[in-house]
C-alpha cells in the first residue's frame, strides 16, 4: 500500500515542518499537462500543509488517487523507508506528527497506548469500582489476557498499582495516569465497569 509511493518521491513532493506538518513542494511545469495548470496548482498548494483530518482522527493525504496517512509519510520522509509495522503516537494525539512523537510498534503495543475509552465510567484506565466487594479493582490487559493488580479501599492506591503493573507488562508503551491532587479516596463516585478495557 505505502510502497506505491517511493521514499525518493516523498522527499521530492513534500517538505517537513518541525511541528509535524508536511508541506507541498512547488512542482515543476513538466509535472503538469500545461503551464496554466502548473501555475494554478503552485499558487494554490505550494508551501501549504498537505492533507486533512479524516473521520478516523488521523491526518491523511490524497496523492494520485490514493490516500496516505500523514504520520507514515512523515516516518518515510525522515528515515528513507516506509515503516514495516504500525506507527504509534507517543502522546496519544493522532494529529501530532512530529517525528519525535512517532515510534514503530506492534499492533498490541499500539493498542495499549490509547486514551481512556468513552464508555469508561471510573475516570481512569484499568480501575473499576466493584460494588459487590466494595473496593476499587485494578487490572491491565496484555494479549487479550487480564492481569490483576489487586483490590483497594483507596482509589489512589488502585491507580498506582495499576500503573506499576502496566509499566511492567508494556514498558514504554504503557498508558499511565498523571496523579492529580484532586483525586479523592473511596468516597468518589462508584460505578460498575468490570468490562472497561484495561490496557
Amino acid at each position: 500500500m505505502d510502497q506505491t509511493l517511493t521514499p525518493e518521491a516523498v522527499r521530492e513532493i513534500f517538505d517537513y515542518r518541525s511541528d509535524g506538518e508536511l508541506l507541498w513542494k512547488r512542482r515543476s511545469e513538466d509535472s503538469f499537462s500545461n503551464l496554466t495548470t502548473a501555475r494554478s496548482w503552485n499558487a494554490r498548494y505550494a508551501g501549504k500543509p498537505a492533507g486533512r483530518v479524516a473521520k478516523h482522527g488521523y491526518k491523511q493525504i490524497k496523492l494520485n488517487g490514493k490516500f496516505y496517512r500523514a504520520h507514515r509519510v512523515v516516518w518515510c520522509w525522515h528515515f528513507g523507508h516506509w515503516p514495516s509495522t504500525y506507527i504509534d503516537h507517543r502522546n496519544q494525539s493522532k494529529t501530532d506528527n512530529r517525528i519525535e512523537n512517532l515510534r514503530e510498534a506492534t499492533n498490541g503495543q499500539n493498542q495499549c497506548n490509547k486514551k481512556r475509552r468513552k464508555d469508561n465510567t471510573s475516570g481512569h484506565v484499568g480501575v473499576v469500582w466493584d460494588y459487590r466487594a466494595n473496593r476499587w479493582k485494578a487490572a491491565v490487559t496484555k494479549n487479550h489476557k487480564k492481569y490483576h493488580a489487586g483490590s483497594f479501599t483507596n482509589k489512589t492506591e488502585a491507580i498506582k498499582a495499576r500503573d506499576i503493573l502496566a509499566k511492567k507488562l508494556h514498558g514504554e508503551f504503557a498508558t499511565t495516569h498523571e496523579m492529580a491532587p484532586s483525586i479523592r479516596s473511596s468516597n468518589e463516585s462508584r460505578y460498575t465497569s468490570i468490562d472497561d478495557k484495561t490496557c
